[in-house]
């Protein structure tokens, strides 16, 4: 069974693994670097069949709740260092006390949220 969270975090290969910089990707030198896809969904015989929807089905999301939302602090608490969040030491690395709130982003996004939204 491979080691997954020693190549996703192996320092020589990663630089500042703890650190999130999706940049890393587009900077000199980012053709030398693993493809995350390949560790995390696994390689050769044992390829998971479901990487391209998940890889897609998960862009897709992420699209849809940035187009549909402004994501924000608490009513009175400001946004927080990045560098001082604490995460769980867990299986899914969850930040600690990372609260915050979905905003529809105008009346337009509101009208559409309400079409969907389910009858109770």
């Amino acid at each position: 069974m491979p080691n997954n969270e020693f190549m996703l975090m192996d320092p020589r290969v990663w630089g500042d693994p703890e650190n999130f910089r999706p940049e890393r990707f587009l900077e000199s030198g980012a053709d030398i670097l693993p493809n995350p896809l390949t560790v995390i969904f696994g390689y050769g015989m044992r390829t998971c069949p479901g990487l391209y929807l998940a890889d897609r089905v998960g862009f897709q999301y992420s699209v849809c709740m940035a187009m549909l939302f402004n994501i924000l602090p608490l009513e009175g608490k400001g946004i927080p260092d990045p560098a001082t969040i604490e995460y769980t030491d867990t299986v899914l690395r969850l930040p600690i006390g990372f609260e915050c709130q979905f905003v529809p982003r105008d009346e337009k996004a509101r009208n559409l949220l309400s079409t969907l939204a389910l009858e109770t």
